[in-house]
């Protein structure tokens, strides 16, 4: 991923996440405020039970979906955690599967409800 030593924002978010603690920070783009996050709910999703701790991540925009399920997707390569990026703007159907499939979903908060309200109306049926 191309880091050695903990960014200043990593340094300071990532014991706290770890701890348990809430955490609101703002820091620079391209200064590791993504990696401050995911890293500690990976971490705890490695410790849940297989398959049924999620952590679903939302995003104000589909670029910051994309760009949060790409990051997580690499700092989860080589374990069994996937993640999905799920936003507006493209057919629901492929992205329908993000909540079984996937651990992480990444995703827009319209799509989310979008995909809520869907799964709703289908279990009505």
């Amino acid at each position: 991923m191309g880091f050695d030593t903990p960014t200043p924002i990593q340094q300071e978010v990532i014991p706290l996440a770890l701890a348990g603690g809430d955490v609101i920070a703002t820091a620079e783009t391209g200064s590791g405020k993504t990696a401050a996050f995911l890293l500690p709910l990976i971490q705890r999703l490695h410790g849940g039970r297989n398959g049924r701790t999620r952590a679903p991540i939302l995003s104000p925009t589909r670029e910051i979906a994309a760009q949060t399920a790409e990051q997580c997707a690499g700092l989860t390569r080589g374990t069994p955690l996937r993640t999905m990026d799920v936003y507006g703007g493209v057919g629901m159907a492929p992205q329908s599967e993000a909540p079984r499939a996937s651990r992480v979903p990444a995703g827009s908060a319209g799509r989310r409800r979008g995909m809520r309200r869907s799964l709703a109306r289908g279990r009505r049926r």
